[in-house]
């Protein structure tokens, strides 16, 4: 039919099939005994019967709502809650499963960053000062937060579920094999470090700074790449003690000096009556740190400690006089004294007069060390009248 269909009590077909363009108008009722389909049903369904439903139980407000997918009844969670802003958990625990790689992600989308929190309070709600979390922030940093009211919070790492690891106290320090700090780095049972470096010409070790703010040194110790070397170097002014693979022990920067060969008078060091003067030499050997002065023959103490002298003259004396040796201590900023004064007869062009002379002594930093004669009873004008003379200092300890 192609215009309106009206029923009331007359069978409009007797067939098995009624097509309907355009609206169905039932002032009573319509009884099908197949199917019925429209593309609109109108009305608002308030008498229509036997229509299945779905059932939820445990209906209550906020409560997350799960299905079996194999019944027509749906479930409110009554441990899981969600009331817009908060989902809670009541059961004490949930699990987040899949086959395939799994991870839980907490984003921002203001740049903002984006936190973790942990409360293991009475009252879990991230409040107060007893929580934690884990927060990357937006200066791409990852913050490891924790906090109690007793601002005592330790950060623990475990293995085999109960053995602690490692722990980095509410004060900072690192404890390994230990919760007891002693240091800021305490590792016990073993306390052992093992500290390597694979780049050929490099050297592996520790560099230490004391800083104060006024006064800032600086100290390395450690082992050469190139020779196996152990090392200390305390002020990076090259290696003070060293101990080499074949355990000899060498200080290069121990101050000493070694000199030979008498050249010509040095500066007045000492007055007994006569001028006392220091020896100058043709030969420096050794003078580590540069603390002789040859043109005035005097070593100067650059540190305080126990300084050994030893010299050695043969002087021939002019006429019949005298060959003489001192060794002359100065305190810095005080006077003079004589550590040594030894004397030998001699005849000129005949005899030679070897005398020697040695003293351990404690100086203090700027002290002054000399070899010197007196010049008014053996005072050779130059080399030409010495014989061996010879002059060694260095810092015993």
């Amino acid at each position: 039919m192609s215009s309106n269909l009206k029923v009331n009590t007359i069978l409009p077909s007797t067939g098995n099939t009624v097509a309907i363009s355009g609206i169905a108008s039932v002032t009573s009722s319509i009884s099908i005994a197949s199917s019925c389909t429209a593309t609109t049903f109108y009305g608002d369904g308030s008498n229509l019967t036997g229509v299945s439903g779905v059932t939820i139980n445990g209906n209550v407000d906020n409560r997350l709502v799960t299905a079996t997918g194999t019944t027509g009844t749906i479930n409110g969670e009554a441990n899981l809650t969600f009331d817009g802003s908060t989902l809670n958990n009541t059961n004490g625990g949930a699990n987040f499963t899949k086959s395939a790689n799994n991870y839980i992600l907490v984003g921002s989308t203001n740049a903002s960053g984006a936190s973790l929190v942990l409360d293991g309070d009475s009252n879990g709600d991230g409040s107060g000062t007893d929580y934690a979390f884990l927060t990357h922030n937006t200066d791409g940093d990852l913050d490891i937060v924790v906090d109690n009211p007793a601002n005592a919070g330790n950060i623990k790492f475990f293995t085999n579920s109960t053995t602690e690891r490692l722990r980095i106290t509410s004060g900072g320090q690192v404890c390994i094999g230990t919760n007891t700090a002693t240091r800021a780095l305490t590792i016990k049972d073993p306390g052992q470090i093992h500290v390597e470096s694979t780049s050929t010409g490099n050297w592996v070790g520790m560099s230490i700074k004391g800083s104060s703010g006024t006064n800032n040194y600086n100290a390395y110790f450690g082992m050469l790449d190139s020779n196996g070397n152990f090392f200390i170097d305390n002020g990076s002014n090259g290696n003070d003690f060293v101990i080499t693979q074949s355990g000899h022990v060498t200080k290069p920067n121990q101050p000493m000096v070694g000199c030979r060969h008498f050249s010509q008078n040095g500066s007045t060091v000492y007055n007994d009556g006569n001028d006392i003067v220091a020896l100058r030499f043709h030969n420096v050997d050794v003078n580590v740190g540069s603390h002789f002065n040859n043109t005035t023959g005097i070593f100067t103490c650059p540190v305080a400690g126990n300084y050994f002298i030893s010299c050695q003259s043969n002087l021939r004396a002019q006429g019949s006089q005298w060959s003489s040796l001192y060794i002359i201590y100065k305190p810095s900023g005080g006077s003079a004294q004589k550590l040594s004064d030894n004397w030998m007869p001699s005849s000129l062009n005949n005899t030679w007069s070897p005398i020697s002379a040695s003293h351990l002594c404690n100086c203090n930093a700027g002290d002054e060390l000399s070899m010197a004669y007196s010049a008014a009873y053996s005072a050779p004008s130059n080399s030409s009248t010495s014989g061996g003379v010879q002059m060694s200092i260095f810092l015993f300890g």
